[in-house]
């Protein structure tokens, strides 16, 4: 009965250490304030007369690189110059890497 007794012990205790060592090794949550800005609205309305200025559209060669992004020639600037141009497709950005049109 003891030696019975003994072994239930024992077991009941292997339990409790589990569940505290499994309790110690949650993640713990860190919560962070956030504000909301509304500046989305004011580029949005600027995009919007930018292209309705546009005359006119093109076909462009682009080239694949990497399956990363997309790259391509264009003429940017009055007067015009030609440009390699990143497109971004994942947003309405147009990267311009050059240190050329700033002269």
């Amino acid at each position: 009965l003891i030696k019975m007794y003994s072994i239930g012990l024992i077991i009941a205790v292997c339990c409790v250490l589990g569940a505290v060592s499994s309790k110690a090794r949650e993640p713990k949550m860190v919560l962070m304030g956030l504000k909301k800005h509304n500046k989305i609205g004011v580029s949005l309305e600027n995009y919007i007369g930018h292209v309705r200025n546009v005359k006119g559209s093109a076909d462009i060669a682009l080239k694949d690189v990497q399956d990363l992004y997309y790259y391509g020639t264009m003429d940017v600037g009055t007067p015009a110059q030609t440009i390699g141009v990143l497109f971004d497709t994942g947003s309405s950005d147009l990267w311009v890497p050059s240190n050329r049109i700033c002269s």
